[in-house]
């Protein structure tokens, strides 16, 4: 064997047994308790669990099994998401991630970045969401009484500056939605919608809906409002307000009744029937 062979066959020895090492001397709970704790600085509110962590090249960690929870309520669970440092940019001011990951049958991408000053907890946070499966967010299904379903995408971007408070921009769209109502509601059991868009901002403990409008099989419509964050999440309250255009199959099979109310209304005005939703998340009060 000539003696660059041998220093190629010895150079490749060495660089497998390396990798073989660093994978099962890989300290998955030291970067599980710091992951933990940085999720923590940036916002005490919320915690991260992990079920498994092991590296992936180039350079990074890959995560399995991860539970974001808001206290001690379950919000989202991530079944998989790889994060890859820039490295040039642990010698600037802030390290800057990206991500990859799949979560509720869907995907979703995106970057962060982590001052590299001690003192400075400052963070960003941009993901790109594509058709996440709504009824897989624990959150939603475990805190309203509606089970929904349909496919979630947009983008999400998280400003955390110094202080506690977390302030976010979110444009998204759920396509192919279904909500259901625990007992009928003008005799209906659900509510089908072939896509519903908003836009929505986060400040602290305020959401706000600027926008929303939704087309559906049965009505269409628009929505807007605040809802006020509390613990538990479920009792959070709702301050919204909106437009409902019902569909003439819809109103036909109301009944003489609810239809001879709602009537006068639609023919009134033709921004439709205006309503109101208030109480809780967990028991939202709808009204006309």
């Amino acid at each position: 064997m000539s003696k660059n062979k041998k220093i190629l066959s010895y150079t490749t020895y060495i660089a497998v047994i390396t990798c073989i090492l660093l994978y099962y001397l890989f300290p998955s709970d030291v970067i599980k308790k710091t992951l933990a704790y940085r999720v923590s600085r940036a916002n005490p509110d919320f915690s991260i669990m992990t079920g498994h962590a092991a590296p992936v090249l180039p350079p990074g960690i890959k995560l399995r099994n991860v539970t974001i929870k808001r206290f001690n309520d379950s919000l989202f669970d991530i079944d998989e998401i790889k994060i890859k440092p820039k490295l040039l940019s642990f010698f600037k001011p802030e390290t800057i991630y990206t991500f990859t990951g799949r979560a509720g049958d869907g995907t979703f991408n995106g970057t962060t970045a982590v001052s590299n000053k001690q003192s400075d907890n400052r963070s960003r946070l941009d993901v790109n969401l594509s058709e996440i499966q709504i009824r897989e967010i624990s959150g939603l299904q475990t805190f309203s009484r509606y089970p929904s379903a349909g496919l979630l995408s947009g983008t999400i971007a998280f400003n955390k500056n110094r202080g506690p408070l977390v302030n976010a921009r979110a444009n998204l769209n759920i396509t192919n939605a279904l909500l259901t109502f625990p007992t009928p509601v003008f005799g209906l059991d659900n509510l089908t919608f072939q896509y519903i868009e908003g836009e929505v901002t986060f400040n602290g403990r305020r959401i706000q809906v600027k926008k929303c409008t939704f087309d559906g099989s049965q009505v269409d419509g628009t929505i807007a409002g605040i809802i006020i964050l509390k613990n538990p999440f479920e009792k959070s309250t709702l301050r919204l307000t909106g437009t409902i255009q019902p569909h003439s199959g819809f109103i036909a099979g109301l009944g003489q009744g609810i239809a001879g109310l709602l009537l006068p209304q639609i023919k009134s005005t033709k921004e439709g029937v205006k309503f109101k939703i208030r109480g809780t998340l967990e028991d939202p009060k709808f009204s006309l």
